[in-house]
């Protein structure tokens, strides 16, 4: 538990100075190959305090009335999810703003009325765009405001500092643009759904267990 402590307050302090340096006048001091490396240290460093993260893809859904609901196939997919889920120390579930975010968490919640959970408008689903070209953080675009959202909530999961899992209930692209941090080749792959990816920042790993 020491250990926990002391990871949680170094943790702090890295996400503290992150903060800082962002919000100050500093990055504008440097040439912005520079600043963007400093920015960069600075997020990797912080990655190596982090929680390890599931990332868990939405069951097989289908639009109804301008939102996601699961089908037939895609709420005994999430039967499945709960049950593979089960052998995780969880301590928190984010879930995308749709139907089917939740209802697909609902089993999981179900088996374990006590988990802590969330619903964010920051794990919308991405711009399939967004995982193949570069985005240029000067010029407007639905790529960058994507990318802007997806490193708010990524720092909103940092900032847990918990030593157990935190799930993520999310839609593939996003979920692509999460997991390259680790290994970019998972943009070239297919994300199933109702799939798991096992993420531990600590060591830059990624495991997909079987579900």
């Amino acid at each position: 538990r020491a250990e926990i402590y002391c990871r949680a307050i170094a943790h702090n302090i890295i996400c503290f100075l992150f903060g800082l340096f962002e919000q100050s006048r500093l990055p504008d001091c440097f040439p912005g190959v520079f600043s963007q490396s400093i920015t960069m240290f600075l997020k990797s460093v912080a990655y190596t305090f982090f929680m390890k993260v599931l990332f868990v893809s939405i069951p097989e859904s289908t639009e109804s009335e301008k939102d996601l609901v699961l089908t037939g196939l895609g709420r005994e997919q999430a039967q499945k999810l709960a049950d593979a889920l089960k052998k995780y120390e969880i301590s928190k579930v984010f879930l995308a703003s749709t139907a089917a975010a939740l209802q697909a968490f609902m089993p999981y919640k179900k088996a374990n009325p006590e988990i802590k959970y969330a619903i964010s408008e920051r794990l919308r689903e991405v711009s399939p765009e967004l995982l193949v070209k570069e985005v240029d953080d000067d010029v407007p675009s639905k790529e960058r405001s994507d990318k802007n959202r997806a490193e708010l909530f990524l720092k909103e999961l940092v900032m847990q500092n918990d030593s157990s899992y935190n799930a993520v209930f999310l839609n593939p692209n996003l979920m692509k643009y999460y997991l390259a941090k680790v290994d970019k080749r998972i943009k070239r792959k297919k994300i199933t759904p109702a799939s798991i990816f096992e993420v531990d920042f600590a060591s830059m790993k990624l495991t997909q267990p079987k579900v």
